[in-house]
């Protein structure tokens, strides 16, 4: 079984995040308008946690995106 990566706060980090789903054709989740929803909750929440989607696709039936987060400066 896979072990998780940690990573401190002073390296870079990259993260690949992907769902699929289950069902029929005609179950298919993601349609045009949750798409576009889904892209607008991706953009709040990456401000939000601090990072940057380098990436990101949609098919009918799961979607894969790409985030890095960059080393953390320090305040002096």
């Amino acid at each position: 079984m896979r072990q998780a990566r940690l990573k401190p706060d002073y390296q870079d980090t990259w993260h690949h995040c992907y769902n699929r789903t289950v069902g029929t054709r005609a179950d298919r989740p993601f349609g045009d308008a949750e798409k576009e929803m889904f892209v607008r909750m991706l953009k709040c929440l990456a401000a939000f946690y601090s990072v940057r989607v380098v990436s990101y696709t949609f098919m009918s039936n799961h979607y894969n995106s790409h985030q890095t987060r960059t080393k953390r400066s320090t305040v002096a």
